[in-house]
């Protein structure tokens, strides 16, 4: 019978067979040459490139620092950080002798702080973080140096405070200031939570020295903790200026002048008035201040018997209602003035008092030669009682005035001059006089002057008014007590 032939592969078998059996038998040995190669390899580099510990000193890195922004957290201790790290690794040294700078990195990562803790507590807190460093391949960390940094850490918080306005110096005289407004009048700023708490004010210096009008000016908003210390570098603030308007306004003194209406009772007359003060300050717009006229306050008399005080308010009175409508003006009390003006009103009865005169007392105006017939005349005066007692004839003035008369006897009034608040009872009283003709001069006749001659025929000097056969004699000097 007939064999089916094998295949192709089936013949080849044999071939196979022998080249699998050696590479079985000699695999033991080719594995161990390539081991104890290798470790001839690794021996002999070794030998010559052995490994080595080395100390890098690295600045430190501060990873994902936006994490305390987005938690409002603040490093307090920024500057207190290490700013290099001694990094210790051990690695052949040929290797080491190719290490870059930039392939060895201390770091901290800020995603480690827990937030939450930070804000529960009530004031800073320490944390501790290690340091992480970053080696190439064939580099293994031997030590770290520090090996973790100590953080303080606060909460980030924002604040609205009021500016507090200081006034330094003094304006200018003869004007007042009426306020001074910071525009905004609150300012808001930024800080630690453990600053934000020092804060005691925040203020604004307002210059006001020698200042005579408004004036607008932009100051720096300060910080102050209650021990008086500045904190403003610590913060930050949305608007570091605010626009300071200092308003001032000039001051202007008023006179009070008191009207009176209507008299007083038969008897009674007004010796006098006056107010308490006589005037006021008022402040306000220059142009309005400088065509303002008196404040008159009216009494009534009102047939009034005694003396009285009547009190007036400005602000009542003048500054909310009547013709002036001062307020309406823009114009106030200085800050200095009293509210209140007190009217006083004295009223006295009248009363009557006789003086005599004596001629000697009485004034003579003209007339060279006069005798006074009339040895003393009376007056009699009327007013108020307390003028009226403490009068005198020092106090009187009387004058006799001779212009206009001639030679004769003549009953001439007087004048009479008295003291404000009186008055003449009657007519003047009236002076007898008579006015004596002129006496004329003696002539003086000069012997010793050679060029003057007298005329026997021309008849001698005279009054036309009186020829020389009718001249009077010269009457007996009558004129001594009258003169």
């Amino acid at each position: 019978m007939n064999r089916r032939a094998k295949p192709v592969y089936m013949k080849a078998l044999p071939m196979n067979k022998r080249i699998f059996r050696f590479i079985y038998t000699e695999l033991r040995w080719i594995v161990l040459a390539a081991g104890l190669s290798l470790f001839l390899w690794m021996a002999s580099m070794t030998l010559l490139d052995p490994e080595q510990n080395a100390p890098y000193l690295r600045p430190l890195f501060l990873y994902n620092e936006g994490v305390l922004t987005n938690e409002n957290l603040v490093l307090l201790n920024e500057f207190d950080l290490p700013e290099n790290i001694v990094v210790g690794v051990r690695a052949p040294a040929s290797l080491h002798n190719v290490l870059a700078e930039a392939e060895i990195r201390p770091s901290i990562d800020f995603r480690a702080v827990l937030a939450g803790e930070v804000h529960a507590a009530d004031g800073p807190i320490e944390v501790t973080l290690p340091i992480s460093v970053n080696l190439p391949p064939g580099f293994v960390l031997h030590h770290i140096s520090p090996p973790e940094v100590r953080l303080v850490l606060d909460a980030y918080v924002r604040s609205i405070q009021r500016i507090n306005i200081i006034e330094m110096g003094e304006i200018a005289p003869q004007t007042e200031l009426q306020r001074v407004v910071a525009q905004p009048e609150n300012v808001t700023l930024s800080g630690p939570r453990s600053v934000v708490q020092r804060i005691d004010s925040v203020q604004i210096p307002a210059q006001l020295f020698g200042l005579a009008e408004t004036t607008l000016r932009t100051e720096r908003v300060r910080a102050i903790d209650r021990y008086g210390t500045d904190i403003t570098d610590l913060l930050t603030f949305e608007n570091e200026e605010t626009t300071l308007t200092v308003h001032i306004l000039p001051v202007r003194r008023v006179d009070i002048i008191p009207h009176m209406q209507g008299e007083t009772a038969p008897g009674f007359v007004l010796t006098h008035y006056w107010t308490e003060p006589a005037y006021v300050y008022l402040v306000g717009p220059p142009e309005r201040l400088d065509n303002l006229p008196a404040l008159t306050p009216t009494f009534a008399l009102n047939r009034a018997i005694a003396s009285s005080s009547t009190t007036f308010s400005i602000e009542a009175d003048y500054m909310r209602r009547g013709e002036m409508e001062l307020r309406y003006m823009g114009i106030n009390l200085a800050r200095s003035q009293s509210d209140y003006i007190v009217l006083h009103v004295a009223i006295e009865p009248l009363r009557e008092r006789n003086f005599a005169i004596n001629h000697g007392n009485i004034g003579v105006f003209g007339g060279a030669n006069y005798t006074i017939l009339t040895e003393t005349v009376h007056v009699s005066i009327r007013g108020a009682a307390s003028v009226i007692d403490a009068l005198t004839t020092a106090n009187i003035t009387v004058q006799l005035n001779l212009h206009n008369y001639g030679v004769g006897t003549h009953r001439i009034p007087l004048d009479v001059f008295l003291p404000m608040g009186l008055e003449l009872v009657g007519a003047p009283p009236v002076l007898t006089v008579r006015i004596n003709p002129a006496t004329l001069p003696p002539v003086e006749m000069n012997d010793a002057d050679p060029d003057t001659e007298t005329d026997p025929d021309e008849p001698a000097d005279y009054d036309p008014e009186y020829p020389p056969d009718e001249a009077p004699a010269t009457p007996p000097d009558e004129t001594a007590d009258g003169e």
